[in-house]
């Protein structure tokens, strides 16, 4: 009772058709328990009851209370240059407001509730809203986004006004982590969804650093919880995927979901129940510990027997 239920059309296969259509909740009787109609749908809008009134708003909240808000977003207001990727998006000055396209990598909540990450194959970028509830965003929905690029210093990132500043074009696979060497955490893989693989040199509590032997990358997991990391030690060699991100000059990886960090081997754990190796060599090292084993055990025998002196 008074909790949301979230129906997506990726689940349900339920589509509502813009033009105007009709909605239906029915018992488990077959009673139609609520119902309602709506003429032609306003683009990015939802149809929300708010005041016991059916309304049009711009604020989507799937999980939250609904929100009325009518009025146009400060950027939404002004007129934006459309990119052709995020990597071109990312090149143009501080301050400029653009529109950008491509798909979330880490969904809003996973490590912040005020931003979330989206990529196309050029690069990534984190989009980041102050006052807003973002909505419920999984991993490969494709969204368009218009906002004002902040972070010439820093990460880079679109900060937009509202969720009016966010239309869902489509649904795809989630992506998955792109591979890269550790060398390559920087500038070039910034917001971008990577996996790296190396052995752990140190770690401290909720941070801990991997190197591959020729560079070192700094692991900051921020919620244990959601991400579940293994209990790590010095020599570990370890599987680590997560967003490279930007904070005050140091590039890190972050976590976001659960098998994000991965043991592949444990270094100096002891070996229990192995057989000697089935080679040639192994085979004679068996052979002559038990022959001398029996040699001894013969000569034992044989003292036991000799008679004793007076």
């Amino acid at each position: 009772a008074k909790e949301f239920l979230i129906f997506y059309r990726y689940t349900t296969n339920v589509a509502l058709n813009d033009n105007g259509d009709q909605a239906r909740l029915i018992d488990p009787g077959g009673k139609v328990v609520s119902m309602l109609s709506y003429e032609k749908a306003r683009r990015a809008e939802s149809y929300s009851l708010v005041d016991n009134t059916w309304q049009w708003t711009i604020a989507s909240t799937p999980g939250h209370e609904n929100l009325l808000i009518r009025n146009i977003g400060a950027f939404g207001a002004l007129d934006s240059t459309v990119v052709s990727t995020i990597q071109a998006g990312k090149q143009m000055g501080d301050g400029a407001i653009i529109t950008i396209a491509g798909e979330v990598s880490a969904p809003p909540r996973s490590l912040s509730a005020r931003y979330f990450y989206v990529q196309d194959d050029s690069a990534a970028i984190q989009v980041y809203c102050h006052s807003c509830i973002l909505p419920e965003l999984i991993p490969g929905t494709v969204i368009q986004a218009t906002g004002k690029l902040s972070g010439d210093t820093s990460e880079r990132r679109l900060i937009i006004a509202g969720t009016e500043n966010i239309y869902v074009l489509n649904y795809t696979e989630a992506p998955k982590p792109k591979k890269v060497d550790i060398v390559a955490i920087g500038e070039i893989t910034e917001s971008q969804y990577v996996i790296i693989r190396g052995k752990v040199t140190n770690t401290s509590g909720d941070t801990f650093y991997v190197s591959d032997g020729t560079s070192q990358a700094r692991i900051l997991v921020r919620n244990r919880s959601v991400v579940n990391k293994p209990t790590l030690r010095k020599g570990y060699e370890v599987e680590v995927a997560g967003i490279v991100s930007q904070y005050r000059g140091e590039f890190r990886i972050l976590p976001f979901s659960r098998g994000h960090v991965k043991i592949i081997h444990r270094t100096g754990q002891k070996q229990q129940n192995r057989l000697p190796n089935s080679g040639s060599s192994g085979l004679i090292s068996l052979a002559l510990t038990t022959l001398i084993w029996n040699i001894l055990q013969l000569a034992k025998r044989q003292l036991t027997k000799l008679p004793k002196r007076c």
